[in-house]
């Protein structure tokens, strides 16, 4: 494990998003948590939209949907940009195809 962990290609990207994602509460204090996120265990909630229009995404084929899950603020921000680096660039392809399917 030792030897595999040493010689994998190193990325700071993960970090550079906490950072990031840290910056943005710090200069957005605290935003509301979208409804369509929040538990709907009372008929309060209920009543108040709490888990209305809320995608399951384990019910979708390919285990995705488009849903949002940050505050209506902060949708167009990008915080996590993966590198070209190892199984990063697998998952800045995956996270480009989740950005064409916005667009179909």
């Amino acid at each position: 494990m030792t030897t595999y962990l040493a010689s994998c290609p190193k990325s700071n990207a993960s970090y550079l998003a906490l950072h990031k994602a840290k910056e943005l509460v710090e200069k957005t204090k605290t935003l509301p948590v979208p409804l369509h996120l929040r538990s709907a265990k009372t008929a309060l909630a209920k009543d108040l939209g709490y888990g209305k229009d809320y995608k399951y995404p384990h019910n979708y084929p390919t285990g995705w949907t488009d849903q949002g899950y940050l505050p209506e603020e902060l949708k167009d921000e990008k915080i996590y940009e993966p590198t070209t680096h190892g199984f990063e660039k697998n998952i800045r392809d995956y996270l480009a195809w989740m950005k064409q399917q916005k667009k179909d």
